[in-house]
């Protein structure tokens, strides 16, 4: 429960799914309003691996990149940042 509104919390399945049916013409702007229940839109993996590849492009130092995407080591990082930056913990 949110104890500001005392609302049950969406789980992330559920937040994913209202997320993905909510985009599907975003992702595909050519298709029809009727075509909506074939689309696929966003995941919320892809909205995360967008963030972290757009931090990674305007420079987010690599300490803050793991602290935001938690992975398991630095050389993962490397999907969301594929560019050349210097891993440097001080």
């Amino acid at each position: 429960m949110y104890p500001e509104t005392g609302r049950a919390r969406l789980s992330y399945h559920r937040a994913e799914e209202i997320l993905e049916e909510n985009t599907r013409l975003l992702v595909n702007p050519l298709a029809s309003p009727e075509d909506n229940e074939d689309l696929n839109g966003w995941t919320l993996h892809r909205l995360r691996h967008c963030a972290l590849t757009h931090d990674a492009e305007g420079g987010t130092s690599t300490p803050m990149l793991l602290a935001r995407s938690r992975p398991a080591s630095v050389r993962s990082l490397e999907r969301y940042a594929p560019l050349p930056w210097k891993v440097s913990i001080y």
